[in-house]
């Protein structure tokens, strides 16, 4: 199985809105805490949206922010959404895969029970759970940068000089 990096992304966003819910969330910001392109930041959200769990304002006082409590977004429902197909690359149901047959019903039956499985695993966690003691690891979450240290080079403190630890 594989998740797209579409489906990584999105639930590292709803983690980022769910850690700053007393305030909107601008696309750079969340671009930027993210490592990814203003453009890439704004498909997520749109695809978050119109899945219930992330609702926009536009404008210059606009941003992005949860639509719904942490605890009523469903860590399944969202992957379910956000995956554009078959979890398993190659993997069709009833169909060739590199020239060799994959409609066996045996291998069917399983690859269905493991999809149900994991499925069934995601469905018992809600971003509630995850947000749990994840306020002091917000910088796991931005694998850049967090938005207190944008722009600024790796090792820097926040006056501008290094730390101890990086002078040599």
């Amino acid at each position: 199985m594989q998740l797209t990096r579409n489906s990584d992304y999105s639930v590292r966003v709803l983690l980022f809105l769910g850690l700053h819910q007393d305030r909107r969330i601008s696309m750079l910001e969340l671009s930027q805490a993210h490592g990814i392109s203003r453009d890439n930041a704004v498909k997520l959200v749109r695809k978050l949206a119109s899945g219930g769990w992330a609702k926009t304002i536009r404008g210059r006082k606009g941003g992005v922010s949860l639509a719904v409590p942490p605890n009523q977004i469903n860590i399944s429902e969202v992957i379910r959404h956000t995956e554009p197909g078959p979890m398993l690359q190659g993997w069709q149901n009833g169909s060739r895969t590199n020239g060799i047959p994959v409609s066996a019903k045996r291998l069917s039956e399983l690859l269905d029970k493991a999809f149900e499985e994991f499925y069934a695993v995601l469905q018992t966690q809600t971003l509630a759970d995850l947000l749990t003691g994840q306020a002091a690891q917000l910088s796991t979450l931005a694998p850049v940068a967090n938005s207190r240290n944008l722009g600024r080079a790796p090792g820097a403190a926040a006056n501008g000089s290094l730390n101890s630890a990086n002078r040599h």
